[in-house]
């Protein structure tokens, strides 16, 4: 099932295009990551599927419907961007910031329960009553990701996640992805400056320069691209 389409996207500001003439599809359960240089359009890609930002050109929906704000608060889908860091407060406990988005839709008890076994899902749940100040840039982001993951949405849009995070960390973030995908059932389009952080088994691999998508790769095989992102030798499978 399809949850996510772009077709014939674009999207100009005063001096630049931004998107050109984009299409892609994520269906559910499928990890799609997309990676390119800087200023390539990633970043505005993710706020055009997320509603945030509506193309001059094209149409997106989400289910067979346009997304939006009301769309993402009923838990179709989340969004979490480089922005999403600062909206975490300095002092607020870990398990009230993953908790708030639910309150709007539980109970506060409720809330906190689903909140717990995000954050046991996402593997920092020691981390519940520690304030967001605390936390390191790798366990900043699991935390993100368990919020985002509190109202259960089919997609989530991941912009460049693993941005300053050590070798180490990035690929133990990109298992836990990858395994919300194949193990949940979720949804994930993400996105990357680096191609090695993009060659994750399973994955479907798209490239992004100028605002076009290019290059656009199938599944990149299990057995033969490990998560650390080296390639397959001569005879190897590549």
């Amino acid at each position: 099932m399809t949850l996510l389409t772009l077709a014939g996207v674009s999207v100009r500001f005063r001096s630049a295009t931004a998107l050109a003439d984009v299409s892609l599809e994520v269906a559910a359960g499928e990890l799609v990551i997309v990676w390119g240089p800087a200023r390539s359009g990633r970043t505005t890609l993710l706020e055009v599927a997320s509603g945030v930002r509506p193309p001059d050109v094209g149409t997106v929906t989400f289910a067979g419907r346009a997304p939006g704000a009301s769309l993402g608060r009923q838990g179709g889908f989340a969004l979490v961007t480089g922005s999403s860091r600062a909206l975490l407060g300095h002092d607020d406990l870990v398990i009230d910031q993953v908790a708030y988005p639910a309150i709007r839709t539980m109970s506060r008890w409720r809330a906190q329960a689903a909140a717990d076994g995000v954050l046991r899902r996402c593997g920092v749940e020691e981390l519940a009553q520690e304030p967001i100040d605390a936390l390191s840039a790798a366990e900043r982001i699991r935390v993100l990701l368990a919020r985002s993951l509190v109202r259960e949405p089919r997609l989530v849009l991941l912009d460049e996640p693993t941005t300053g995070l050590s070798h180490p960390e990035s690929e133990r973030f990109l298992e836990l992805v990858r395994s919300l995908v194949r193990d949940d059932g979720l949804a994930v389009l993400m996105t990357d400056d680096a191609e090695g952080a993009a060659l994750v088994p399973g994955a479907r691999v798209l490239t992004m320069q100028r605002g076009t998508v290019r290059g656009a790769g199938p599944s990149v095989p299990a057995d033969v691209i490990p998560l650390d992102g080296r390639r397959a030798g001569p005879g190897r499978g590549l």
